[in-house]
C-alpha cells in the first residue's frame, strides 16, 4: 500500500512539472511572437521613412495578416491607433516624432524618431485575461535633408 501511496506522489509531482513547464513554454513563444510583431511594426515606419497615413495603411494589415488583437492603453504623449469596442484601448500607440533639427539654411538636416508601443497578454481561457504587459520600441533616426 506504501508503495501505491509514493506512486501517486511522484505521478502528480512529474504533473505538476510538466504543467509549469508547458505554461512557460507557450508564455515565452507568445511573447517571442509579439515581440517580433513590434519588431515588424517599426521596420514599416522605417522603411516609409517616418509615420503617415501610407505607413498606417501597411501597419493596419500587417497586423491583420499577423492575427495581433491584443489592446492596453497609451501612455501620455503617445497616439493609440485602431481603438477596441469602448475606444479607450488600442492595438499599439505611437509618439509624436521626436525631432533634431541640425544646421541651418540650406543645409539643414531634419532627424526624427518614433517610440512605438505593442501588447502582450496572459490570457486563460475560463479566467479570461490576467495581465498585459507593454512591449516598447525605438524607430532608429530617419534623416532628411529639408529644401528651403
Amino acid at each position: 500500500m506504501r508503495d501505491a501511496i509514493t506512486g501517486a506522489w511522484l505521478y502528480a509531482l512529474v504533473l505538476v512539472f510538466m504543467v509549469i513547464f508547458v505554461g512557460f513554454l507557450a508564455l515565452s513563444l507568445n511573447y517571442n511572437r509579439a515581440f517580433q510583431t513590434k519588431n515588424g511594426l517599426v521596420r514599416l515606419i522605417e522603411l516609409n521613412e517616418g509615420y503617415n497615413n501610407r505607413t498606417r495603411e501597411r501597419i493596419e494589415g500587417y497586423l491583420i495578416a499577423q492575427g495581433y488583437r491584443t489592446f492596453g492603453r497609451c501612455p501620455a504623449g503617445m497616439r493609440g491607433r485602431l481603438p477596441n469596442a469602448n475606444g479607450n484601448r488600442f492595438l499599439y500607440c505611437i509618439s509624436y516624432p521626436n525631432v533634431i533639427d541640425e544646421g541651418t539654411g540650406a543645409g539643414r538636416i531634419h532627424r526624427s524618431y518614433y517610440d512605438v508601443i505593442m501588447f502582450f497578454r496572459i490570457d486563460l481561457p475560463v479566467i479570461g485575461e490576467i495581465l498585459v504587459f507593454p512591449i516598447s520600441g525605438r524607430t532608429q533616426t530617419i534623416s532628411r535633408l529639408v529644401p528651403n
